[in-house]
Formats: C-alpha cells, structure tokens, sequence
C-alpha cells in the first residue's frame, strides 16, 4: 500500500475545490429557475414540447425518434435532424416521475440540474484532453465566468 504525496493530496483537493464552488454557486445563483413559477419564453417551450411529444411516442409505441412533431409549424419529424437523446431522456423522466410530479416541474428540476453541474462536465472534458488537475479545475471555475459586465444582474 503505497502512502499518496503530499502535493499530490493537494493538487486534488484544490482541484476538487475549483470543481465543486462553481457547481454550488450555480446551485445558489440559479435556484430561481426553480422557485420562480412561470413559464420562461426561451428555448424552454421548444424543449418541453418535443420531451411531451418523445414521452407520448414512448407510451403510445411509436418509435420515438420518428415521431411527427406537430406543435411548430406545419410539424416535421424533429428527431431526423435533431438529436434525441436529451428528450429522450426527459421523456422517461416523465414518465417515470408521472405519478406524483408534473411534467413541467420534472423539466426545470433537470435543466437546472444540467446547468448546475456544468462545471463537472468542463472538468471531466479537460482531463480527457489531457490536462493536468488544476489545469482542469481551472477550467471548470471559468466555466461559470461572466462574458458581460452586467450578467449576473440578469435572471437566468
């Protein structure tokens, strides 16, 4: 059994840290999208509908990524040039979740936990380019950096 370097204990336990704060301010910052009850009229209503509709084809047998979107335009079958799985994903969410949450609730609670935990995804595609721990722990906490001044002023 081999005793872990000192240094080495400290570069991931900073590294930890430069993952996990930004994913706790996210959780913090971001806790609106949650509380606040109204339908936000941005990509959201887009999403939502196509993981109704993906969660319908799974119920109703069709195959769900051919399945006929009809709420935008004339319709079109979303799925053949979009990709399916993060409705996929929703729609079995849904349907799993059916019996005591909404499915709009189901909706927010994953997009703000997908966006919550960003950082986490910027960390693991650092190290899988071959950056070193606080390279990558870097690069998580300035996933979360303002790209404008008055940013974090805004609701979202």
């Amino acid at each position: 059994m081999s005793r872990s370097n000192p240094a080495d204990r400290e570069t991931r336990v900073l590294s930890a840290a430069l993952v996990l704060l930004p994913v706790l301010f996210n959780l913090i910052c971001l806790y609106p999208e949650l509380s606040i009850s109204r339908r936000s009229l941005n990509d959201n209503v887009f999403h939502f509908v196509a993981s109704q509709r993906m969660s319908q084809a799974l119920t109703s047998g069709e195959n769900p990524v051919d399945a006929w979107l009809g709420e935008f335009s004339a319709g079109y079958p979303l799925w053949r040039s979009y990709q399916p799985v993060p409705h996929l994903a929703t729609g079995i969410a849904f349907k799993v979740t059916a019996p005591f949450m909404q499915p709009w609730t189901v909706f927010l609670l994953i997009n703000y936990l997908l966006l919550s935990f960003l950082p986490v995804c910027f960390y693991a595609l650092a190290r899988s380019l071959g950056m070193g721990r606080l390279a990558s722990g870097a690069a998580a906490a300035l996933s979360i950096a303002a790209s404008e001044a008055d940013q974090f002023a805004r609701f979202g």
